[in-house]
Parts: C-alpha cells; structure tokens; sequence
C-alpha cells in the first residue's frame, strides 16, 4: 500500500468502512510507516477527542488507537483462518463427492 492512498485509507479506517485485505495491507503499513501512522494518529486523536471533551469522558486516545489496530489485526488473522479452513472443508467435499460419484459408478460397470 501506498503513502499516498493513506489519506483515503485513514478516512475509512475511522469510519469503519474498511475491512478484509484492505484491512490488513492498512494495518501492515501503518505499522511499519511512521509517517502514516502519526498521520492515523492525528486524524483518529482529532475526530474522537472532539466527540470524547464533549460528553466529558476521560481520554486515552494513544493507547485506544493502539488497542483497536491491535484488535483488528487479530480479528483479520482469525477471519483468514476461518477462510483458509472453510476452503479446505469445500475441497474435501468436493473430492468425497467425486470419489462417491466414481464409486457408484464403478458398481454399475
């Protein structure tokens, strides 16, 4: 993921409008891109702090943004998994049901 498409990126990561791969590059470069993520950083401390001073709440911004990359990820590396495990099952099935198909039609030969 580019530097440059970071602004459109931060944007949706604050109004939780990005999720799969998407997600994971995102999460991938801010992690690894300074810039980005003092730019994620200032954008997430804005937008939430406002909204935070307004009802009064007490603010750990820093830490919070840190605690939702970090939950996102995990969630991420959970949703592949899911993924990976799901695609096995329907190969499986898949192979079962040739080898059914096979078989019957062997018995008739």
């Amino acid at each position: 993921m580019a530097c440059q498409d970071m602004e459109q990126y931060i944007n949706m990561f604050l109004g939780e409008k990005i999720t799969g791969r998407k997600l994971r590059r995102f999460i991938e470069h801010v992690e690894c891109c300074h810039g980005c993520y003092e730019e994620l950083e200032t954008s997430y401390l804005l937008t939430v702090a406002l909204d935070r001073l307004e009802a009064g709440e007490a603010i750990d911004l820093h830490r919070e943004l840190e605690d939702k990359l970090s939950v996102l990820k995990k969630c991420e590396a959970l949703h592949e998994c899911t993924a990976s495990f799901r695609r096995t099952v329907l190969v499986a099935a898949s192979l079962t049901l040739v080898a059914e198909t096979v078989f019957v039609f062997l018995q008739y030969i």
